[in-house]
């Protein structure tokens, strides 16, 4: 008899390893720790003490949390707390505004922030996508094979990889006889995901969002969301947004921040349905009322 076999009436009857575990536990007394998929996964992104600073005027004050590999997590919290500047602490993009330094330790992909020497590599493996849509004043086809091209990848691979990404987020067919023309005259929608394109076609690992959907009509936003829910099967979503319903429908877990401090940051439905502080209750349920 294999190990993953069990005698019941002389017949064999085949259990997974996790069912063999919870038998043994039952059979001897002992308690039943079943460790999920959820339960391992890796921290891809580690923030300890982070303090961040614009001139003498302080921004982040001791921000900590780990967030973990293929999930979303959002950002809420009332204008001004600063959300942005922490996302944008991320892939270092906060550190080319003059003034700006930070304290603490921010590890990404198990990367001190603070020694990242070559600045474009690093942000090819973190992507972000802005409030409003930014494409390039050229073609869309150039949009989406600039930073290829700047990495030496072929023509060839190019044209394939955006005609790929294209597809991956529902624009190839609408736009594959207009390639050579440009982006502007694409809907908001279409550019928003133009632009999400654009980001995915150097394979990052992890993609920023800041307030992505918030110029976009709902029909647009429930698209992206969709994008953002597939994409975080293989890659690690971090948004900024103030659309509370909208986390709530794609964020595993949340953190609220005020006045530059992470107040909660639990999982997304105990952060709306039980909030530990009172200050996250008040914000949850104004905005939400």
């Amino acid at each position: 008899m294999t190990s993953d076999m069990v005698a019941v009436d002389q017949d064999l009857v085949e259990l997974t390893p996790a069912e063999l575990k919870e038998l043994e536990a039952v059979l001897t007394g002992g308690r039943i720790d079943v460790v999920t998929a959820e339960a391992t996964k890796s921290s891809v992104i580690q923030v300890k003490g982070l303090s961040a600073y614009f001139g003498h005027k302080q921004v982040l004050n001791n921000l900590n949390l780990d967030i973990k590999e293929r999930e979303i997590t959002a950002l809420i919290g009332p204008s001004g707390c600063g959300k942005t500047t922490f996302l944008r602490t991320l892939n270092r993009m906060s550190h080319s505004v003059p003034g700006f330094r930070h304290e603490g330790e921010v590890s990404v992909m198990g990367q001190d922030i603070a020694s990242v020497k070559d600045v474009e590599s690093f942000r090819r493996k973190v992507g972000m996508l802005f409030q409003r849509p930014n494409p390039f004043p050229m073609s869309i086809l150039d949009n989406l094979t600039l930073a290829l091209r700047l990495f030496g990848v072929s023509k060839k691979e190019r044209l394939e990889i955006a005609k790929a990404k294209l597809d991956e987020v529902g624009l190839y067919e609408d736009l594959k006889d207009r390639l050579h023309h440009s982006p502007f005259a694409l809907s908001g929608g279409q550019q928003q995901r133009l632009c999400l394109a654009r980001a995915l076609a150097v394979e990052p690992r992890i993609l920023l969002l800041d307030e992505p959907a918030s110029a976009l009509d709902p029909k647009s936003t429930r698209m992206l969301e969709d994008l953002f829910m597939r994409l975080a099967e293989h890659m690690t979503i971090v948004i900024v947004t103030h659309n509370l319903a909208q986390a709530r429908r794609i964020a595993k877990r949340t953190a609220f921040m005020e006045a530059g401090e992470i107040v909660e940051f639990e999982s997304t439905h105990a952060l709306f349905t039980k909030p530990n502080d009172p200050r996250t209750r008040v914000y949850v349920e104004e905005q939400i009322g």
